[in-house]
């Protein structure tokens, strides 16, 4: 457990459309291209990612200080120990935390991100940037940068994460990602 005092930024991430893309996936040799089909394993589909798009999340790891929290399919069959190794791997140098739990089927990934937020007993989040392909987010559709499959990560992407952690470090009005969705509900 974390001292009270300690605040973070965090980062909820996703590969697909942050670091691999299709573009990047083009200029590799044939035997290395995923050639994605929807039952193959996540494991063999994230296996490439741009190094553009890991420098530019490097940057934004960087520049916000921001730990890494992951949600998206990636996470699926793998702990928080292998997601670490698997992005260090990759040459991004971040701290990954947690991951978002798994919902109940048909349940959308804010779904998810809400009951990560119940659940999360660690440090305080002060704020929190979502960076993902999909846009199934609920209530935190305003936190996401909606990235895409053919760029991945762009440097447009990571000055839009910067903006919406540095709004929420600033703006007391916001929903607290730490308060309970009932608790959230309730104030309404």
């Amino acid at each position: 457990m974390f001292p009270t005092n300690a605040r973070s930024e965090i980062l909820l991430l996703t590969s697909g459309g942050n670091n691999c893309t299709r573009e990047y996936e083009a200029t590799l040799p044939r035997r290395r291209r995923r050639n994605h089909k929807p039952h193959q394993s996540s494991k063999i589909r994230y296996d490439n990612p741009d190094p553009n798009c890991v420098a530019r999340l490097n940057e934004l790891v960087e520049q916000s200080a921001a730990k890494v929290v992951v949600t998206g399919a990636w996470r699926m069959n793998r702990n928080v120990n292998e997601l670490q190794q698997l992005l260090e791997r990759w040459s991004v140098r971040c701290v990954v935390i947690a991951q978002t739990p798994y919902g109940p089927r048909g349940c959308n990934r804010g779904e998810e991100i809400g009951k990560f937020f119940q659940e999360w007993r660690g440090e305080e989040i002060r704020s929190f940037v979502i960076l993902d392909d999909h846009a199934d987010f609920g209530q935190f559709l305003p936190q996401l940068v909606h990235t895409r499959y053919d760029s991945g990560l762009t440097l447009n992407d990571v000055g839009m994460a910067m903006k919406i952690l540095g709004e929420q470090r600033t703006t007391s009005a916001r929903p607290t990602p730490t308060r309970t969705i009932s608790q959230q509900n309730a104030v309404r």
